[in-house]
């Protein structure tokens, strides 16, 4: 899909327009999106694998930062082009390279040292080029225009320097392996990097003042269900904001097929790569879902199977253990608090109510579910892990909630109880079934 996306939007970048105006437009552009991401998104990024070098100017001696596109060259290095939108001269940043070869590159937020080859041998130029074309059709048309010779560069790891080439062929070093790994990460999710910089753009416009313990809990590589509260509706968005701000992990939610049938949701559902519950056939998303966590995905759930109106945690269903308990991964208890103040169930919330919420964030430690341990006992351990996280994040909130409507009925706030809020539940749900047998 990404290949057929580039092979559309390669003719354009070639166009004079495209010339003209990428040069005025895109470093600005490239800059807002650096600044909302902590770095960790860049806009060409979105379609292929990008870095910021990070140079030594050749007459100033000041460090310099460049936004690029690169290939990775299949040994563990990145090759990047001094196209420069086809101008007529060398871009600097090839002038600081070959005065001073040793660099720094920084991707998905991570700096990493390198040392800067020029490819000036045909035969390696020739492959070379047709690397960078195989990843984005065309791009050397850059260089016809540009009457000029263009300069390529092969970044390679400082670690390697030492490393036999035959070696490092065979056994990559571990900074060529992060900066391979950063490429395929990168390249494979543009729509989720949209929307997480998306996400960023809106909750800094809204001025969150987030506040997160124990994300630490979640682990760096590996499967786990992230088992979360449901007081409102954008629990999973800003959880997915959180987890990828601490350390860049995706999380894979799973939602009603009806999310994914719309012509507007779907799509982006399916670029995210979540989860379609069809709750007449729930098997096959079972399925996917303890696939997905033996591939080493996060898996984020909501036990409650709905809001909670009462903003206090309900019995909570067996499924997030069992599934944690079937792939043989860890369940990371997650408690949210403030976020229902953005959009929740059953109150409507004013738009400038919204501006400067605190929400707190507790990642719990991971619980073990044992292969043979009932569902039920476990699912209570959950349950009161939760509500203990729950109630430490109340305690510390920095807000009076006294008499306020996002406040519990048992903390002095105005919200239904837990016996008003099922009742409104099963009225609702009466309703929609009727509604249902009418149609």
């Amino acid at each position: 899909m990404l290949g057929l996306v580039r092979a559309a939007v390669a003719p354009l970048t070639r166009t004079r327009l495209f010339r003209a105006l990428g040069p005025v437009l895109l470093p600005p552009l490239e800059r807002l999106v650096r600044r909302l991401s902590g770095g960790r998104v860049q806009l060409s990024g979105l379609l292929v694998p990008s870095l910021v070098l990070h140079t030594t100017g050749a007459r100033s001696g000041q460090r310099r930062d460049n936004h690029l596109m690169y290939t990775p060259d299949g040994h563990g290095s990145a090759i990047v082009a001094g196209t420069t939108f086809a101008q007529r001269r060398h871009p600097g940043w090839t002038y600081n390279l070959l005065r001073r070869p040793d660099a720094s590159i920084s991707v998905r937020g991570r700096e990493l040292d390198v040392r800067a080859e020029l490819i000036d041998a045909a035969p390696a130029r020739e492959l070379a080029w047709s690397r960078i074309e195989a990843q984005w059709p065309g791009y050397r048309a850059y260089e016809r225009a540009s009457g000029r010779t263009v300069r390529l560069f092969r970044l390679r790891p400082v670690a390697e320097q030492a490393v036999p080439r035959a070696r490092a062929r065979s056994r990559p070093t571990e900074p060529a392996r992060r900066l391979a790994g950063m490429s395929r990460r990168r390249a494979s999710e543009p729509i989720y990097s949209t929307a997480i910089v998306a996400g960023r753009g809106l909750f800094g416009a809204l001025g969150l003042k987030r506040h997160v313990t124990g994300v630490e809990n979640v682990p760096d590589t590996g499967g786990a269900v992230l088992a979360m509260t449901h007081f409102g509706y954008l629990e999973f968005a800003l959880v997915e904001w959180v987890t990828w701000l601490a350390d860049r992990r995706r999380i894979r939610f799973m939602a009603k097929q009806s999310v994914f049938d719309s012509p507007v949701t779907g799509p982006l559902m399916r670029g995210m790569r979540h989860i379609a519950v069809d709750m007449k056939a729930g098997a096959a998303a079972y399925a996917k879902a303890v696939e997905a966590l033996r591939g080493g995905e996060l898996l984020g759930v909501f036990p409650e199977a709905g809001v909670s109106a009462s903003f206090t945690v309900r019995e909570l269903k067996t499924g997030a253990v069992r599934l944690a308990a079937e792939a043989g991964v860890p369940v990371i208890p997650v408690a949210v608090w403030g976020g229902h103040r953005l959009l929740t169930k059953g109150h409507r919330v004013g738009f400038l109510e919204r501006f400067g919420v605190p929400v707190s964030f507790a990642f719990g430690a991971p619980i073990t579910v044992g292969a043979d341990e009932d569902a039920r006992v476990a699912t209570g351990r959950l349950r009161e892990r939760l509500q203990e996280l729950v109630d430490r994040l109340q305690r510390e909130y920095p807000v009076d909630g006294t008499g306020a409507w996002w406040q519990p009925r048992s903390l002095g706030g105005t919200a239904p109880t837990a016996d008003d809020a099922a009742a409104s539940d099963a009225a609702r749900d009466a309703a929609r079934e009727a509604r249902r047998a009418e149609a």
